[in-house]
């Protein structure tokens, strides 16, 4: 048996502050979620000429108007005179500038945003900060170290290409360095506009990759309360969209004692129990899980990792199995795998959640199928330009989790990873190929 599935992305572009899902297609592959970064061509965000000491409020809010547009056409495929989006491997981290930011946070009409650019190589950056409504002239603008909430030194200065109300630097060759990079992408960093009446800066913005968050669980009876002894199984995936409105989940399940009598996500931290927020059961067929929903209700909870999904049967009410749901900082993949994607007749299904650490050094995958147990996977590899990268160490049955780092990930590998280019094949006993 031999199962494929070719990486590829989720575009998504802005419109009106509206996140729309633009899916890509090839004949040969299938789709697979490469974890929804505006990965994009070079491009550039159109300065924006205003008048910074008026502060009359009808006319701020036309250039927040203006700035929105401005924002919206930095990534709108129209405004760029391209037809589609090409998936180049390019990375996009943006903020938007306003004084709630700021700590403490300061009353003012001021706004602005930013945007990072980093090449598919990662040995350029080109970073542009657009501002509009401060109380006086700027005296400083950097990006400064900090998570969101928290303050820090100064890593870049922009001040030095600083015209008028907006900032453009190139960072290429050794000044950017791979710690910087790192940083960046974790969301460790942050801009910050400075005054006269704001010396401690008067509109800041966290800078974050503009992708989906990917909430990831293995789903067990170790984690029920109490403990349930089984071998029943299962993976989720679960991607909340840039603005929040909609969560899209997918599950692959086995080994279960029974039919599932219902599928939820409930409140609560790990080791504790909570009600149900969101019934999937609807969703959920032949051992797979496929839906989308608005997570409004319990968004908080996901965001602090105090969401778990429980499924239950006739024989274990309270729950057979369960997975706490969570997120991190590395860059995430998913992917849905068939054997018709293949040329296989196979009707069981696979899902596969690959995060790549923002080091770019380290690649973690999570792996688990619903294959008949007579048919064991013994075979799993990345498939890439130069060969294949073997995570055949990484198998347990019809499951496999594991790390590659070191000499054999390769930075070229990496750039194949975020270009789209690389596919996941496993094999089993049934069918060699």
């Amino acid at each position: 048996m031999f199962i494929k599935t070719k990486v590829k992305p989720f575009f998504k572009n802005v419109h009106n502050q509206i996140y729309k899902e633009k899916h890509l297609h090839r004949k040969t592959s299938i789709k697979i979620t490469l974890l929804k970064y505006f990965i994009t061509k070079e491009i550039q965000v159109p300065s924006i000429c205003v008048y910074p000491f008026i502060q009359n409020t009808n006319y701020m809010e036309y250039i927040n108007k203006l700035l929105l547009t401005a924002f919206a056409a930095f990534f709108s495929n129209a405004a760029l005179a391209h037809t589609e989006f090409e998936h180049t491997g390019n990375l996009l981290v943006t903020a938007r500038l306003d004084g709630s930011q700021s700590i403490p946070a300061v009353t003012t009409n001021a706004s602005g945003i930013a945007s990072v650019f980093i090449n598919s190589t990662m040995d350029t950056a080109k970073i542009q900060v657009t501002v509009n409504g401060l109380s006086g002239g700027i005296t400083g603008i950097h990006i400064h170290e900090g998570k969101k909430g928290s303050s820090g030194a100064v890593v870049t200065d922009l001040a030095t290409k600083l015209v008028g109300n907006t900032s453009q630097l190139l960072i290429a060759g050794t000044s950017l360095t791979k710690t910087w990079i790192s940083k960046l992408l974790s969301g460790q960093y942050y801009i910050n506009i400075h005054t006269l009446a704001n010396p401690g800066g008067e509109i800041r913005g966290q800078l974050t990759l503009e992708t989906d968050w990917s909430f990831t669980a293995w789903v067990n009876g170790a984690q029920q309360v109490p403990s349930v002894t089984t071998t029943a199984y299962g993976m989720v995936v679960f991607n909340l969209n840039k603005d929040n409105s909609t969560i899209e989940y997918k599950g692959v399940f086995d080994g279960l004692s029974g039919a599932v009598t219902g599928i939820h996500l409930h409140t609560g931290a790990k080791g504790s129990t909570g009600g149900v927020v969101l019934d999937l059961s609807g969703n959920y067929s032949n051992k797979v899980l496929m839906g989308s929903a608005d997570p409004s209700s319990f968004l908080a909870d996901l965001m602090l990792g105090n969401i778990y999904i429980n499924l239950h049967t006739a024989l274990n009410p309270n729950g057979e199995i369960r997975g706490q749901l969570g997120v991190d900082n590395h860059l995430a993949f998913d992917a849905w795998m068939n054997g018709a994607k293949a040329g296989t007749p196979v009707p069981e299904v696979a899902l596969a959640s690959v995060k790549i650490a923002t080091t770019l050094d380290t690649i973690w995958y999570n792996i688990a199928s619903n294959l008949d147990v007579k048919d064991t996977i013994n075979g799993l590899h990345f498939h890439h330009s130069m060969g294949i990268l073997d995570l055949d160490a990484g198998l347990n049955g019809n499951m496999a989790m594991g790390m590659v780092t070191g000499s054999e990930l390769t930075a070229k590998i990496i750039q194949e990873f975020m270009a789209g280019t690389i596919y996941l094949a496993f094999h089993s006993k049934a069918i060699q190929q």
